[in-house]
Formats: C-alpha cells, sequence, structure tokens
C-alpha cells in the first residue's frame, strides 16, 4: 500500500468490506476518537478488509467527507502479512475494538488464528531485572575494546558531491502546501535563502 499523507485528527468511521475474512469475521462496524486517515495512492496486491471515512471541514465552512483502506491482507508469493494505518493515538490502541483487530490480524498472518490462541491472559506481568556481575561487565568491556575503529575522516579525504532533491514532480506538494527543493552543497556554503518555490538548504559531507 502506498501513501503520501493523511488528513487532520478527526474521526475515522470504520467500515469492514470483508466479513467473511477469517480476521473481521466475528467484528463490528466502529468509530475511532480523533484521529488520522492515510490516504491510497497505489493498493498493489492488497486485499482490502476495512474502509475509513473521515469527515473533513473545508475553509468555504462545506464538509467534505473521504474514505481510503484502513485495514489489509497481502498473500503475494505465499507470504501472509496484515496491515492497518489505524492507531495513531494512545487511547485508539487502548481501545479493545482495535486491539481484536490487530490480535486478529496478527495470529492469521502467523498461521495461528484459532481458539487455542484466543484465550487471554489473565496472569499478572512481572520483570525482574538481573544485576551483571563483576565478571560479565569485565568480558563485555574487553569484547568491546577489541571491536577494530575505523580511521578518522580528513577533510583532504573528503570527496566534493552536489545532490538535490524537489517535490515539483510529486502529486502533492509539501512544505505548507508548496514545491520544495533542498540542496546539499559541497564546501561549505552558506544556508540558502528561501526561494519562491519553498525552501533550499545547503551543507558539506564528507564522502569516501
Amino acid at each position: 500500500m502506498q501513501s503520501t499523507g493523511h488528513g487532520p485528527q478527526e474521526p475515522i468511521a470504520i467500515r469492514y468490506v470483508d466479513s467473511a475474512h477469517p480476521i473481521t469475521k466475528p467484528l463490528q462496524d466502529w468509530t475511532t476518537i480523533k484521529e488520522e486517515l492515510y490516504n491510497n495512492v497505489n493498493i498493489f496486491d492488497a486485499h482490502p478488509l476495512a474502509m475509513g471515512k473521515q469527515s473533513i471541514k473545508q475553509k468555504d465552512g462545506s464538509v467534505k467527507d473521504v474514505e481510503y483502506i484502513v485495514a489489509w491482507t497481502n498473500e503475494k508469493a505465499g507470504a501472509r502479512s496484515f496491515s492497518t494505518t489505524i492507531g495513531h493515538n494512545n487511547d485508539t490502541v487502548a481501545d479493545a475494538r482495535y486491539l481484536d483487530l490487530l490480535t486478529r490480524g496478527i495470529l492469521w498472518a502467523c498461521g495461528k488464528l484459532d481458539p487455542a490462541y484466543l484465550i487471554p491472559f489473565t496472569g499478572e506481568n512481572k520483570v525482574t531485572f538481573v544485576k551483571a556481575n563483576a565478571k560479565t561487565e569485565g568480558k563485555a568491556k574487553s569484547q568491546s575494546a577489541a571491536v577494530p575503529q575505523a580511521p578518522p575522516v580528513s577533510a583532504g579525504d573528503a570527496t566534493p558531491v552536489k545532490a538535490t532533491a524537489s517535490s515539483r514532480n510529486q502529486a502533492t506538494p509539501t512544505m505548507r502546501g508548496k514545491p520544495w527543493t533542498a540542496a546539499k552543497i559541497a564546501g561549505g556554503a552558506p544556508m540558502a535563502e528561501e526561494d519562491r518555490s519553498g525552501c533550499s538548504l545547503s551543507s558539506t559531507s564528507p564522502s569516501r
């Protein structure tokens, strides 16, 4: 799945479009808290599981509804994968409905989506800190010291390099709606001033 960005943080209405899939079969449509809805530029071989709809207020006061794929699977070349673009905020990832989707998606990708792995954990998580003894610490330090270090790079070893980047050929411009340009110029050139197209910068980087 390819995306170029997302909209504002607003609630997203989740609608499952493949209710027969093992991942989504028992799940119900729901609406998130304020979240970021990522667009879809190219879905490649993705199999959509859920769509997300967001209502965005326009500058003229009108409201525009946009809808994109937010959860999908892929089984290209026999390898299973599950992905979702939902889950930007802590309250979302703590939502039982989100956790159900994520849990079932991961188990499906591992080939373990069965009752034996869907039993909730009722125990208590414990973290045990084990202090390293002096012998272990000494061994770790000696191993670290034995690692050969790369020789320092001097200015004389540097090769002048010039590289540029721009958003002019992108479908969606950046830098607050303006195309941007960036330049890396060897020789210690000062920071360039912003031009009409957006911004540019310069810096020096040695290359060996």
